[in-house]
């Protein structure tokens, strides 16, 4: 089967021949690479250039800065193989056998999708990492009813998608949570998926300018309010309404906890984006069934919480 390993690019010229280099270097040939240069203002595309003309199966192509979400659906509408690897700019391929490993898997095994481990670069500590949160689970294949009640991590980069269950509607328009979105609307096309015991990725989470590090000390209005509307409209539209109802009271309690804890340091925050972020919130509804108990207990209690502090928090 053809990979096509799609790659969203933003300056990443100290990383790209890492990742590049990784993927050259793989025992299985069937691959094509999409590089999506998105703006970038580094000499990215000079190292995207020298290996386009090395290697005739790696493609790039320019656009405007849109994000990674509108650069991972231009690659995904150009890509020509029967999977789809995404793997952002900054990380790369840990495992030398790994797309050997991974058609494998799909020529074996009537699958729908396909999850793997990774390797995780965090506070200069490198880490074993499972997406789907679940480090007992053994090798093989599973019903997707098995994550109905459990959220598994966004990243693209740690699944193999079937290019003919894609969508290019299940790619949303945003630097955060984009992922999450494009992840939970293709399960919603599956019937099973493959767990792959096997460490795929290594990917840095240390980066300032990495797709998937959020700096909680840098705190901004617009990011947390969309991370909240994401997680709203992927819990409306995804069938696995446990696992995205609480990823949903996740989301929004990890962002109200930056505000209750900065809450007196004006440099960070001030009280009329507390304000855009409890109307936001407020817009919101739940299936108490598909939350669970504790849940719910949370939200009562925030909602006494934002009662008692509405005179504080306006400023008075």
């Amino acid at each position: 089967m053809k990979i096509s390993i799609i790659i969203p690019v933003y300056n990443s010229e100290k990383y790209l021949n890492k990742i590049l280099d990784s993927i050259t270097n793989q025992t299985y040939k069937n691959y094509e690479v999409i590089a999506i240069n998105d703006g970038s203002n580094d000499g990215s595309e000079k190292i995207l250039k020298l290996y386009s003309e090395k290697f005739q199966n790696i493609k790039y192509y320019n656009q405007e800065n849109m994000g990674p979400g509108m650069a991972r659906r231009n690659g995904f509408l150009k890509a020509n193989g029967d999977l789809l690897f995404f793997i952002d700019s900054d990380d790369y391929i840990y495992d030398i056998k790994a797309l050997e490993k991974i058609n494998k898997a799909f020529e074996d095994n009537n699958i729908d999708i396909l999850f793997f481990n990774f390797i995780a670069h965090h506070n200069n500590n490198d880490t074993i990492e499972n997406t789907l949160r679940n480090t007992n689970m053994q090798e093989g294949i599973y019903s997707i009813k098995k994550l109905k009640k459990r959220i598994i991590g966004g990243g693209l980069w740690t699944k193999i998608f079937i290019k003919n269950k894609m969508k290019e509607e299940y790619f949303y328009n945003a630097t955060n949570f984009e992922d999450y979105y494009t992840t939970y609307l293709y399960l919603n096309n599956c019937d099973n998926f493959y767990y792959l015991k096997e460490t795929i990725i290594f990917s840095y989470r240390d980066r300032d300018s990495s797709l998937s590090n959020v700096n909680a000390r840098n705190i901004n209005i617009d990011r947390e309010l969309t991370s909240i509307k994401i997680c709203n409209i992927i819990y409306k539209k995804s069938k696995l309404k446990k696992a995205t109802g609480k990823l949903l009271v996740d989301t929004i309690f990890s962002v109200r906890k930056k505000y209750i804890i900065n809450k007196g340091n004006r440099n960070k925050i001030n009280s009329s984006d507390i304000l855009k972020i409890d109307n936001e919130i407020s817009k919101i509804k739940f299936s108490y069934l598909d939350i669970g108990i504790k849940n719910i207990i949370k939200i009562i209690l925030y909602n006494f919480y934002i009662y008692f502090n509405q005179g504080d928090e306006n400023g008075k």
